[in-house]
């Protein structure tokens, strides 16, 4: 709240720093990002020094001491509740321990695992991609009919894949 109180005198830079002498609840509400409501509902018994329009201006002073005071976070006699505060705490570590036993029947992976995995899973797939070459070269090396070459390198791209996706380890990857 205080660097908002900063942000206002700022603002006001033909003043040099000085808070004009009236305000708006509007103006309030804008510069300490308040809902204009909130803002209006704390000043009710604070009564308009003039009015331009529908612009009832206050006393900057009254309107922020009575903006700022009467916030929730401001008032010294705001008494926790503390069966809310209580419930609030059992739900949090109820929700912790709920955590922590799907961590251990490994409903959860620790990123640090995930991150291993998938890396293997990258190894393994890189494996695969070179070892196509080795594979079918024989194969094609005498191949006049480009289909077949086509052909031949299509049925083991999708011979690995398979593997991949099935998880079969032959060729040791």
């Amino acid at each position: 709240m205080k660097d908002r109180a900063s942000n206002m005198i700022a603002l006001n830079k033909k003043n040099a720093g000085k808070l004009p002498d009236y305000t708006t609840a509007t103006e309030v509400a804008r510069v300490f990002e308040l809902d204009p409501r909130t803002v209006r509902k704390r000043i009710a018994e604070l009564e308009p020094k003039h009015t331009e329009g529908n612009n009832k201006f206050f006393d900057t002073a009254e309107i922020l001491r009575f903006t700022l005071l009467n916030s929730p976070t401001m008032q010294d006699n705001v008494e926790l509740d503390l069966t809310q505060e209580r419930a609030k705490h059992y739900r949090t570590l109820t929700k912790k321990t709920e955590i922590e036993i799907e961590k251990l029947s490994d409903k959860y992976m620790l990123v640090e695992d995930v991150e291993e995995n998938i890396k293997s899973k990258f190894m393994k797939f890189r494996q695969k991609l070179l070892i196509i070459p080795g594979k079918v070269a024989k194969e094609v090396l005498n191949e006049t009919d480009l289909r077949n070459v086509k052909d031949t390198l299509r049925d083991a791209i999708e011979e690995a894949l398979v593997e991949l996706a099935t998880g079969s380890e032959d060729d040791g990857i």
